[in-house]
């Protein structure tokens, strides 16, 4: 965030103005994970093998994603 914006958030809080570009990279960092997940068309629940593995596929993409950003974003 940029500096005058923070000086203008400590007016009122402090604490808030140091938490807020650690709060814009998390929302940032869930962001990219829920933009990724809204391009792709749901599995068809009775669509037989192929739609279960697309499935996993999904899941696994976001495996190797970092630990925290897949806890927010269940949170």
């Amino acid at each position: 965030m940029d500096i005058v914006q923070s000086s203008e958030i400590a007016r009122f809080s402090k604490n808030d103005s140091e938490a807020i570009d650690e709060f814009g990279r998390r929302i940032s960092d869930v962001a990219l994970i829920l933009r990724e997940i809204v391009k792709i068309t749901p599995p068809n629940i009775g669509g037989g093998w192929q739609d279960i593995l697309q499935a996993l596929k999904v899941a696994t993409n976001y495996e190797g994603s970092n630990q925290h950003n897949r806890q927010r974003l269940l949170n």
